[in-house]
């Protein structure tokens, strides 16, 4: 049946992918990594899913730190010539069941591209790992898609890549917690969309972007980032960054949240501050 459906992938550049309801995450991690590792030219194929979508476990992985489980695989642990989109416009919510004490790449690998997702991961048992995406090379590439991330610590959605009109609340029962952990050299850019992030401590922090990491880039406009109180959480800060993060530009933030920046690395202007809650819930 595989062979069956890459053999139809292989022929046409726009594939529809209908849900099984069952283990649609495997499948198409299978579909992709056929087409990813099935040859060396410069080609793209896009995925349309459609249907009421399913997952029952992760697609590899073991759940430790060493070996994460990767619900879906959109790319390789380098970068490949070859690219794979999947577009989840037309499906329902894509709901996964961690298990707590786990850590969790939803989607593994580099370059990944993700269209219209509805991701919801919630699993705050002690030492439970949510990460959105796990690239630390090449590109992410995020449209329209929204993500709820619920888990025990150092949870978030990525930490590089092109986020264009998403959203995302992310939590945390202990340490910092951010939507976003830019790593030494990446290129984060955050394209309208709307953000939340919390955290269980009420001594610790939380923002859209924490940025520490040596010369990375950090590029966010006209960004949504509404103060909204959260029963068990706290909120405090839209922005921050530490010295020697490197380069943080915003424009057009639309917030009450404070931003904790520094001088010289960060170019922060034409702060709205106002809450528009639910613009894209």
């Amino acid at each position: 049946a595989l062979q069956n459906q890459v053999a139809k992938l292989n022929n046409t550049n726009d594939y529809v992918y209908v849900c099984n309801g069952i283990d649609d995450n495997v499948k198409l991690s299978q579909l992709a990594e056929a087409w990813l590792n099935g040859g060396t030219d410069n080609g793209s194929k896009i995925i349309r899913v459609y249907g009421n979508f399913g997952a029952t476990a992760a697609y590899a992985g073991a759940g430790t730190t060493a070996s994460p489980y990767r619900w879906f695989i959109v790319g390789g642990d380098t970068s490949k010539s070859r690219r794979i989109i999947l577009d989840f416009s037309g499906c329902g919510e894509i709901n996964l069941p961690i298990t707590a004490g786990t850590f969790n790449y939803i989607f593994y690998g580099a370059d990944a591209h993700i269209i219209g997702a509805n991701v919801v991961a919630n699993q705050t048992g002690t030492d439970t790992v949510l990460r959105g995406f796990s690239a630390d090379a090449g590109e992410v590439f995020a449209e329209n898609c929204r993500f709820w991330i619920s888990g025990y610590k150092d949870s978030r959605v990525g930490q590089s890549g092109v986020f264009t009109n998403c959203f995302a609340e992310v939590a945390n029962i202990v340490n910092n917690s951010y939507c976003f952990l830019p790593f030494v050299e990446s290129l984060l850019r955050i394209n309208g969309g709307e953000y939340y992030a919390y955290t269980g401590n009420s001594s610790l922090q939380s923002a859209i972007i924490g940025q520490s990491s040596a010369n990375c880039v950090s590029i966010l406009n006209g960004v949504n980032a509404p103060k909204v109180e959260r029963t068990g959480y706290y909120q405090t800060h839209a922005l921050l960054q530490w010295t020697g993060g490197g380069q943080l530009r915003c424009r057009d933030l639309i917030t009450t949240l404070p931003n904790i920046v520094v001088t010289g690395i960060s170019d922060i202007s034409g702060t709205i501050a106002i809450n528009k809650t639910g613009i894209m819930k």
